[in-house]
């Protein structure tokens, strides 16, 4: 192997090196852009419970029973 072949062997390492960098930049680009978008959408579903919350506490007694009855069936279905 002569020095002109280690050469263009180091340059091709060294541009596959930097081009994977590159991916890994753009992927965490990609990662953080919906980690903020989960958070977000965590957010706004909190943020409708408690809207929800309460909006339900105003509603009659029997009401709110058989919404709480609704749920879990809602949920049985869900989990089952």
């Amino acid at each position: 192997m002569d020095n002109q072949y280690l050469a263009e062997r180091i340059d091709r390492l060294e541009k596959l090196v930097n081009d994977l960098d590159s991916v890994n930049r753009d992927q965490q680009k990609v990662i953080n852009d919906l980690c903020m978008r989960i958070e977000g959408v965590v957010n706004t579903i909190d943020h409708l419970k408690k809207e929800l919350s309460t909006k339900m506490s105003v509603l009659p007694k029997d009401a709110q029973e058989k919404i709480e009855k609704l749920k879990k069936a809602a949920e049985g279905i869900v989990d089952g």
